[in-house]
């Protein structure tokens, strides 16, 4: 039988996903990857929790609310000297992204006490603007950020409920590009990536031990397969 259990747990702040935007594109004689980042944070993991004692396997299905940063726009200036004239344009980027975040990993065999899980990733849209004296170019973009896979690890059951955590996991991910090779009228060319610093944006994954309340016992469902 499926035993199955109900779980509502907060992240830890360190559990977050950068938000972020930069220049990759170094412009003659000027400060080359001029960028601005903010946190997105998850909030808290409701999920219900499939666990089969005798396949050994573990399934979660549930949602990750976040946390938005205050105001989702990123702006910076960009000052340069092309052909002995000095140049300056603002970059502006408007992002958005969905409150919850739904997932569900499926079934995943349990090994040494761990199963794989796999966080949603955050789809993130926009609006850039580029600013440079009386002309102005502007454009749309779409993306997803990643977290990191972790392990959801089973740290005790009992009759009446399951213990679980999810291992920390961290990694800095490639830039999502927001506008490639794009030209401004000065003679300014843009990169702009989701990434900052050295072109990479950084997440990581956390959920400190919870405790799953137990709802009942059920039989696998036909779309559920176990072992």
């Amino acid at each position: 039988m499926i035993q199955e259990y109900s779980l509502s747990a907060p992240f830890p702040a360190q559990c977050q996903c950068q938000l972020a935007v930069m220049d990759w594109a170094p412009q003659t004689g000027g400060a080359p990857n001029i960028g601005k980042t903010i946190w997105i944070n998850p909030g808290t993991l409701v999920a219900t929790v499939y666990y089969d004692p005798a396949a050994n396997t573990l399934r979660l299905a549930g949602s990750v609310s976040l946390t938005p940063p205050t105001g989702a726009t990123l702006s910076f200036t960009e000052n340069v000297i092309i052909n002995s004239t000095p140049q300056s344009v603002t970059v502006t980027v408007q992002f958005s992204f969905p409150p919850v975040l739904f997932f569900d990993t499926g079934v995943q065999a349990i090994t040494g006490a761990k199963a794989q899980f796999n966080p949603p990733a955050i789809p993130v849209s926009g609006l850039y603007t580029i600013s440079a004296g009386n002309q102005t170019l502007s454009g749309v973009f779409h993306y997803s950020l990643q977290f990191p896979t972790s392990f959801t690890e089973i740290a005790q059951v009992t009759p009446t409920s399951l213990a679980i955590s999810q291992i920390q996991a961290r990694f800095a991910n490639p830039g999502p590009t927001i506008v490639r090779g794009l030209a401004a009228p000065n003679g300014m060319v843009f990169n702009l990536v989701g990434g900052i610093s050295d072109g990479t944006y950084f997440s990581c994954w956390l959920l400190n031990q919870a405790t799953a309340q137990l709802r009942k016992a059920i039989a696998p469902p036909s779309n559920l397969k176990i072992g």
